[in-house]
């Protein structure tokens, strides 16, 4: 036998399953990278996970894409430590 407070919630639950089954997503969808833009030199800083005294900055070249296979090289400079 079920309790009013009991049906009331699984009430609850299954309307909010239906709502979020039925509802439309409105945010707007990622639009298409086209991989040859990805090609050239980045560059940023990073942060050790461990100690943040751990950072630097970091140089990627992208030279290719082939499908998807990234080609390049990654280059670290700053005060890290080895474990």
């Amino acid at each position: 036998m079920w309790s009013r407070v009991g049906t009331a919630l699984l009430l609850s639950i299954t309307a909010g399953f239906v709502v979020v089954l039925l509802a439309q997503p409105t945010w707007p969808q990622t639009p298409e990278i086209n991989p040859q833009a990805l090609i050239g030199q980045w560059s940023g800083s990073w942060i050790g996970a461990h100690a943040a005294s751990e950072n630097g900055r970091y140089y990627l070249t992208i030279t290719r894409i082939e499908g998807p296979k990234v080609i390049g090289k990654v280059e670290f400079v700053g005060k890290r430590t080895t474990g």
